[in-house]
Protein backbone atom coordinates (compact mmCIF):
# COMPACT_ATOMS: atom_id res chain seq x y z
CA UNK A 1 0.00 0.00 0.00
CA UNK A 2 1.16 3.34 -0.75
CA UNK A 3 0.58 6.72 0.26
CA UNK A 4 1.20 10.20 -0.47
CA UNK A 5 2.08 12.68 1.74
CA UNK A 6 0.56 16.27 0.79
CA UNK A 7 -0.63 14.79 -2.62
CA UNK A 8 -2.08 18.19 -3.75
CA UNK A 9 -3.95 17.68 -7.85
CA UNK A 10 -1.98 15.01 -8.48
CA UNK A 11 -2.37 11.83 -5.97
CA UNK A 12 -0.77 8.46 -6.44
CA UNK A 13 -1.16 7.26 -3.53
CA UNK A 14 -3.65 3.95 -2.35
CA UNK A 15 -4.01 6.88 0.56
CA UNK A 16 -3.73 10.53 0.03
CA UNK A 17 -2.49 13.01 2.32
CA UNK A 18 -2.81 17.01 2.18
CA UNK A 19 -3.59 19.71 4.91
CA UNK A 20 -4.14 22.81 2.68
CA UNK A 21 -7.04 21.84 0.74
CA UNK A 22 -8.11 25.71 0.12
CA UNK A 23 -7.05 27.37 -3.82
CA UNK A 24 -3.10 28.82 -3.63
CA UNK A 25 -1.29 30.50 -6.00
CA UNK A 26 1.52 28.21 -5.47
CA UNK A 27 0.21 25.17 -6.83
CA UNK A 28 -0.69 27.27 -10.19
CA UNK A 29 2.80 28.41 -10.51
CA UNK A 30 2.05 31.88 -10.85
CA UNK A 31 2.69 33.53 -7.50
CA UNK A 32 1.03 36.68 -8.72
CA UNK A 33 -2.21 35.43 -8.77
CA UNK A 34 -5.07 32.61 -7.18
CA UNK A 35 -5.61 30.84 -10.13
CA UNK A 36 -5.70 27.18 -8.54
CA UNK A 37 -8.48 25.56 -7.91
CA UNK A 38 -9.85 24.05 -4.54
CA UNK A 39 -8.67 20.16 -4.00
CA UNK A 40 -11.51 18.40 -4.79
CA UNK A 41 -10.79 15.72 -1.82
CA UNK A 42 -13.97 13.73 -2.75
CA UNK A 43 -12.46 12.99 -5.98
CA UNK A 44 -9.33 11.94 -4.43
CA UNK A 45 -9.29 8.59 -3.50
CA UNK A 46 -9.03 7.72 -0.02
CA UNK A 47 -7.90 11.30 1.33
CA UNK A 48 -7.17 12.23 4.66
CA UNK A 49 -6.84 15.58 5.41
CA UNK A 50 -3.51 16.05 8.12
CA UNK A 51 -0.31 17.55 8.71
CA UNK A 52 2.97 15.81 7.47
CA UNK A 53 4.57 16.38 10.33
CA UNK A 54 1.62 14.47 12.81
CA UNK A 55 0.15 11.97 10.50
CA UNK A 56 -2.72 9.93 12.19
CA UNK A 57 -1.35 6.35 11.20
CA UNK A 58 0.27 3.24 13.11
CA UNK A 59 3.62 2.85 12.74
CA UNK A 60 4.90 0.20 9.86
CA UNK A 61 1.52 0.70 7.98
CA UNK A 62 2.46 1.58 4.66
CA UNK A 63 4.80 -0.33 1.86
CA UNK A 64 5.81 2.69 0.33
CA UNK A 65 5.36 6.58 1.82
CA UNK A 66 5.93 8.68 -1.29
CA UNK A 67 5.71 12.74 -0.84
CA UNK A 68 6.28 15.24 -3.80
CA UNK A 69 7.55 18.92 -3.55
CA UNK A 70 5.84 19.13 0.61
CA UNK A 71 9.20 18.48 2.73
CA UNK A 72 10.22 22.69 1.42
CA UNK A 73 7.07 23.78 2.50
CA UNK A 74 6.52 22.46 6.09
CA UNK A 75 8.27 24.29 9.11
CA UNK A 76 10.26 21.26 10.28
CA UNK A 77 11.12 18.78 7.46
CA UNK A 78 13.46 16.49 10.02
CA UNK A 79 9.92 15.97 11.66
CA UNK A 80 8.79 15.07 8.44
CA UNK A 81 11.01 12.84 7.27
CA UNK A 82 10.93 11.29 11.00
CA UNK A 83 7.02 10.41 10.70
CA UNK A 84 7.08 9.19 7.19
CA UNK A 85 9.22 6.65 8.64
CA UNK A 86 7.53 5.96 11.23
CA UNK A 87 4.57 4.91 9.17
CA UNK A 88 6.74 3.07 6.45
CA UNK A 89 7.30 -0.47 6.57
CA UNK A 90 10.45 0.07 4.33
CA UNK A 91 10.55 2.43 1.78
CA UNK A 92 10.65 6.35 1.80
CA UNK A 93 10.65 8.33 -1.70
CA UNK A 94 11.06 12.25 -1.34
CA UNK A 95 11.46 14.76 -4.54
CA UNK A 96 11.49 18.68 -3.59
CA UNK A 97 13.62 21.43 -4.99
CA UNK A 98 17.37 21.45 -4.80
CA UNK A 99 18.39 23.96 -2.58
CA UNK A 100 20.19 25.97 -5.50
CA UNK A 101 17.42 25.18 -7.91
CA UNK A 102 15.36 28.24 -9.84
CA UNK A 103 11.92 27.78 -8.55
CA UNK A 104 13.34 27.13 -5.09
CA UNK A 105 12.59 30.65 -3.40
CA UNK A 106 8.49 30.78 -3.61
CA UNK A 107 6.45 32.50 -1.13
CA UNK A 108 5.44 28.96 0.91
CA UNK A 109 8.83 27.63 0.45
CA UNK A 110 10.43 27.77 4.21
CA UNK A 111 13.48 25.40 3.73
CA UNK A 112 15.97 25.19 0.92
CA UNK A 113 17.50 21.16 0.99
CA UNK A 114 20.23 19.34 -0.84
CA UNK A 115 21.56 15.98 -0.58
CA UNK A 116 23.97 15.98 2.10
CA UNK A 117 21.18 17.53 4.60
CA UNK A 118 18.95 14.18 3.35
CA UNK A 119 21.77 12.11 4.12
CA UNK A 120 22.49 13.43 7.32
CA UNK A 121 18.67 13.44 8.64
CA UNK A 122 18.89 9.52 7.36
CA UNK A 123 21.21 8.79 9.27
CA UNK A 124 19.66 10.28 13.17
CA UNK A 125 16.47 8.21 12.32
CA UNK A 126 18.36 4.83 10.97
CA UNK A 127 17.26 5.11 7.12
CA UNK A 128 19.35 3.99 4.36
CA UNK A 129 20.05 6.00 1.27
CA UNK A 130 19.63 3.30 -1.45
CA UNK A 131 19.03 6.34 -4.43
CA UNK A 132 19.90 9.70 -4.91
CA UNK A 133 19.71 11.37 -7.72
CA UNK A 134 19.68 15.51 -8.75
CA UNK A 135 18.08 16.43 -12.06
CA UNK A 136 19.27 19.35 -14.08
CA UNK A 137 16.94 20.13 -16.62
CA UNK A 138 17.29 23.82 -16.57
CA UNK A 139 20.47 25.47 -18.19
CA UNK A 140 22.01 29.44 -18.32
CA UNK A 141 21.09 30.45 -22.42
CA UNK A 142 24.13 29.71 -24.48
CA UNK A 143 24.57 34.10 -24.60
CA UNK A 144 26.09 33.02 -21.52
CA UNK A 145 29.92 31.53 -21.28
CA UNK A 146 30.71 28.97 -19.98
CA UNK A 147 27.15 26.86 -20.04
CA UNK A 148 26.24 25.57 -16.58
CA UNK A 149 23.25 23.36 -15.89
CA UNK A 150 21.88 24.07 -12.93
CA UNK A 151 20.31 21.28 -9.79
CA UNK A 152 16.30 21.41 -10.04
CA UNK A 153 15.36 18.55 -8.33
CA UNK A 154 16.80 15.98 -5.75
CA UNK A 155 14.40 12.83 -5.59
CA UNK A 156 15.72 10.67 -2.44
CA UNK A 157 14.73 6.82 -2.22
CA UNK A 158 15.32 5.54 1.57
CA UNK A 159 14.63 2.26 3.46
CA UNK A 160 14.17 1.88 7.06
CA UNK A 161 17.48 -0.16 8.56
CA UNK A 162 16.59 -3.42 9.45
CA UNK A 163 16.53 -3.88 13.53
CA UNK A 164 18.71 -6.29 15.32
Amino acid sequence: MIIDVGCGHNPIGDVNVDLFVEATPHRSGDQSKCDDKRLDTKGIPNFVMADACHLPFKDNVFNVVFSSHTIEHVNDPFLMLKEMARISKRRIIIKCPHRFASHRIKPLHVNRLNITWFENAAKKIRLTVISKKVSSWRSIPRSYIPIVSFPQEITMVFVKSIQK
